[in-house]
Formats: structure tokens, C-alpha cells, sequence
């Protein structure tokens, strides 16, 4: 995967303002825009949880926008979310097991 690179996808990219080069971007910020190159719309999410940080919209905030994943992603203390589903084109398949509880594996 070539990560050296701002990639414009289709015609709509190309009004996007330019970000600066990957390499200077926060390493959050620079993994929420090399999944925006494979096509997976990512949101934040607060440190060391699965939680949106406090005025967030989670999920729905979900995007593909370089500039703006690159500027929400600019502290570096975010987590990184990819939203799943038609907008990534992607599944999840969770498989959990609790000792003396649900065994996902069977």
C-alpha cells in the first residue's frame, strides 16, 4: 500500500483544499487518512476507549474528507473509529467469549 502520497479518488476530491504531506500529520491522523485512501469513512473516537470524545456525534460523523480528517485528527490523543457498512464497503464479524458466559466460538 502506498501511503507516500494524497490520492484524489474521483472528481470531487479534486475541490478539496491540499493537505499537508502525510509524513508531518499525527499518527492518528495519518491512519484516519490512509483508510479514507481505501475508500473507509473514519470518526473519532476519545482516548483508550470506544467512545465519541465529549461533543461528538460518533458515527455519524463519519468521513472520506482528507482536510477534515486530517484537522480532527490533528490532537493526538484521538482514537481512530472506521464506521462500517455500505459507506466503507465493509463487515464486522465480532466473535466474544465471557468465561462463564456466551462462547462466540460455538
Amino acid at each position: 500500500m502506498e501511503l507516500n502520497r494524497n490520492h484524489i479518488t474521483d472528481e470531487s476530491d479534486a475541490n478539496q483544499v491540499s493537505l499537508p504531506p502525510l509524513r508531518s500529520l499525527q499518527p492518528n491522523a495519518f491512519n484516519a487518512v490512509a483508510y479514507a485512501n481505501r475508500g473507509w469513512a473514519s470518526f473519532p473516537l476519545a482516548a483508550n476507549t470506544k467512545k465519541p470524545p465529549y461533543g461528538s456525534h460518533g458515527l455519524s460523523e463519519a468521513t472520506l474528507d482528507r482536510a477534515v480528517l486530517s484537522e480532527i485528527f490533528s490532537p493526538p490523543k484521538l482514537n481512530v473509529g472506521i464506521r462500517t457498512g455500505e459507506i466503507s464497503n465493509l463487515v464486522v464479524v465480532d466473535i466474544d467469549c465471557h468465561e462463564g458466559g456466551a462462547n462466540g466460538h460455538e
